[in-house]
């Protein structure tokens, strides 16, 4: 693992104002910390801040004044919670200092979730507009998987503003995303009766099939649709017989979130109602289907 991977895991694993510092050593930048105080026009920005403090900059290629900044908040936050309120806080910090970019680092305490985002300006015909506020922004938290920001803002060398809105970009992501998708299918397909096993049809359609009902279910688990402790190795060991074993997990868990979610509303939902189990799925929980 590079350096600056290395540096972004453990500001990932262990968020606090020295890994963040450190991290940003690591990538060339000054170190400058000190508290700033603007006047945040909107009510609802001044009453969710704690503190906001400048602690790094660096001259790039194509901006000379790029400032990083870390924003204590008084609320914790979430992957979906008040994104658009820390992009406004961004945005009043750029006019007061009239910048044409910045990182901002949103946290509630060290130790705990926090938001890393690039907020820039680029001319639109005679005035100048704001980067979209959900296209340049990783949400990092203890509970979820960290591989991507470590990935790319680790291998980020923030040495102008046109490469770093290129590893911020959602765009970018999403095209690195059905590579591995890819990656994997091939894979798949030339492994085929060595680590997937189908009781039968054509090997492209079942394993098309797996790949949209995997990509589903993690869709809904990020929406928050259905308990976090199916996603879980330990819990499900109370959960599902013989788990880690066979196709168990797919079989009773996996399978049966897809086809349910699709036949019921979300407030109906049930394991196993609408689409009966059979007497073979059923068997291969340890309790009851537990509620979703």
């Amino acid at each position: 693992m590079s350096k600056g991977k290395e540096l972004a895991k453990e500001l990932a694993e262990d968020f606090s104002l020295r890994t963040l510092k450190d991290f940003f050593f690591g990538k060339d930048f000054t170190e400058k910390e000190r508290e700033i105080f603007i006047d945040l026009r909107r009510e609802d920005l001044k009453e969710s801040v704690l503190s906001i403090r400048q602690v790094a900059y660096k001259e790039l290629e194509d901006i000379r004044n790029f400032n990083v900044y870390a924003i204590e908040l008084k609320e914790n936050i979430t992957e979906r919670s008040s994104k658009k309120k820390q992009f406004e806080i961004a945005k009043e910090i750029l006019k007061a200092y009239q910048l044409t970019a910045g990182l901002f680092v949103f946290y509630p305490q060290e130790g705990k979730s926090f938001r890393f985002s690039l907020v820039f300006t680029e001319p639109y015909g005679t005035r100048r507009e704001y980067s979209p506020y959900k296209r340049y922004t990783y949400f990092v938290s203890p509970e979820l998987p960290k591989k991507t920001f470590i990935t790319r803002v680790g291998r980020c060398e923030f040495r102008s503003l046109k490469k770093i809105k290129e590893d911020f970009s959602v765009q970018q992501l999403t095209k690195d995303f059905y590579e591995e998708v890819q990656t994997w299918f091939y894979h798949a397909f030339e492994n085929y009766e060595k680590e997937i096993f189908f009781p039968g049809g054509k090997k492209e359609e079942n394993l098309i099939r797996l790949i949209t009902r995997l990509m589903f279910v993690w869709f809904i688990k990020q929406m928050g649709l259905v308990p976090e402790k199916l996603f879980d190795p330990k819990e499900l060991k109370n959960i599902v017989k013989d788990f880690g074993n066979g196709h168990n997990y797919y079989n009773a868990v996996l399978q049966n979130l897809f086809f349910c979610h699709f036949e019921q509303t979300h407030k109906r939902k049930r394991m196993g109602k609408g689409r009966r189990l059979s007497q073979k799925q059923k068997h291969l929980w340890n309790k009851e289907p537990i509620q979703v």
